[in-house]
């Protein structure tokens, strides 16, 4: 290892987990069955495991010959010499970057290791770019099918995504996504097995996740998400509608319709008053979790995330009342929880903030009148969900739920 030290100087912590977000186009085609986000902005995103090669002006010299017979010899020779010679600086070059690329992933996931306490071989950082052409083939199969992207269509270029998958030993595991030429982390993923948690704290987090859960009961459904009704033709800016896919709902603080507020709390259904008023009682401590869980995962965005929150004086979806007085740290405004195989098209967040934190988890369902209810069930875990996914059409690299 004394070798790999002196070539590569381990990240600080502040560099590897603080996080500066590029605008992409995410594709979510998902048949989850409870998801959540927390967000003041987009999705996080990712990218496919790939080197691209510069192209060397000398390699592309021109091959005309002249005139003259004798000079027309050696230029050939001498070009084909120079094109030999070329090629193998060429390889030379990606070979180096290519060692570049496996010594910097080598060294923080050294740096991640001591810092997360983990054994090396649960984090992995990805060092990827962007594939704009599979993007283009995602948004025409979108179109072509006139529905989200589905796992198992048979024209979905499955093997051209690099998936984030658990581990077989059932351990938990953290991902980073690192675009190779921005130098930005651009999606962070922890998989963490329930049978990983001590019992008590499962307990906690299950209860906590119940009132999310609750929420969307309680709360009616979000009918606006663009994302959910549209697909946007790519080179066009037209756009095609399509059946929504599952549900959404939102707990949190929003942009009113009215003309006299400048920010509203979303409502609940008048049917479902005694869980709605029971539900938001429990608010805070599921923002604390959330909180907690993604400063642990990527504490520089979510520093981020509270400093704008806290300079912009921008409420918590916690914070029920806005008198002044309420505890409530401040985080994001908004958490959107779907449900019921729920799925939407590639599209691009127009947020203020482009940091998002979610979860997902499994639950069994039981019908409860005309109403919904999820219930934690040991025998149930994510493979017992087919073709759950998050992707991010635009870098080519998804979490693959089911596994």
């Amino acid at each position: 290892m004394s070798s790999m030290d002196e070539q590569v100087q381990p990240p600080d912590l502040v560099t590897l987990l603080g996080l500066a977000l590029a605008p992409v186009i995410p594709a979510a085609p998902s048949t989850t069955p409870v998801a959540s986000t927390a967000a003041v902005g987009d999705p996080a995103q990712i990218i496919p495991d790939s080197v691209s090669s510069t192209p060397n002006p000398a390699a592309q010299e021109d091959d005309d010959v002249s005139d003259n017979d004798g000079s027309e010899t050696t230029k050939v020779k001498s070009t084909g010499r120079n094109q030999k010679a070329n090629q193998r600086r060429k390889a030379r070059k990606q070979l180096k970057r290519t060692r570049e690329a496996e010594l910097r992933s080598q060294g923080a996931t050294q740096f991640l290791s001591a810092a997360y306490r983990m054994r090396q071989n649960q984090i992995h950082v990805f060092h990827v770019r962007k594939l704009p052409n599979l993007l283009v083939r995602l948004q025409a199969l979108e179109v072509k099918r006139k529905a989200p992207l589905k796992m198992d269509d048979p024209e979905f270029p499955r093997d051209e995504v690099q998936w984030i998958t658990g581990a077989e030993s059932g351990t938990p595991v953290l991902r980073y996504v690192v675009d190779d030429v921005r130098n930005e982390v651009v999606l962070a993923v922890r998989i963490t097995p329930w049978k990983s948690i001590s019992p008590m704290r499962a307990n906690s987090m299950q209860r906590k996740l119940t009132t999310a859960m609750d929420w969307s009961r309680a709360a009616p459904a979000i009918k606006n998400n663009g994302s959910q009704t549209t697909i946007k033709i790519h080179g066009t800016g037209e756009s095609i509608k399509i059946p929504r896919r599952g549900n959404m709902h939102a707990v949190g603080w929003h942009h009113p319709y009215e003309t006299n507020a400048d920010v509203v709390f979303y409502a609940g259904n008048k049917a479902a008053a005694d869980l709605y008023d029971e539900t938001i009682k429990d608010l805070p401590a599921l923002a604390d979790m959330y909180r907690e869980h993604f400063f642990y995962l990527l504490p520089g965005a979510a520093q981020e995330m509270v400093n704008v929150s806290e300079d912009l004086d921008i409420p918590s979806f916690s914070q029920v009342t806005l008198d002044g007085d309420d505890p409530e740290r401040p985080f994001a405004n908004c958490l959107t929880l779907t449900n019921g195989d729920f799925a939407n098209a590639l599209h691009q967040d127009n947020d203020f903030n482009p940091l998002a934190f979610g979860m997902w988890w499994v639950t069994g369902v039981r019908n409860e009148g005309r109403s919904t209810a999820y219930e934690f069930d040991d025998k149930l875990d994510h493979d017992s969900v087919e073709g759950g996914a998050f992707l991010l059409g635009e870098y080519g690299i998804g979490v693959d739920f089911e596994r």
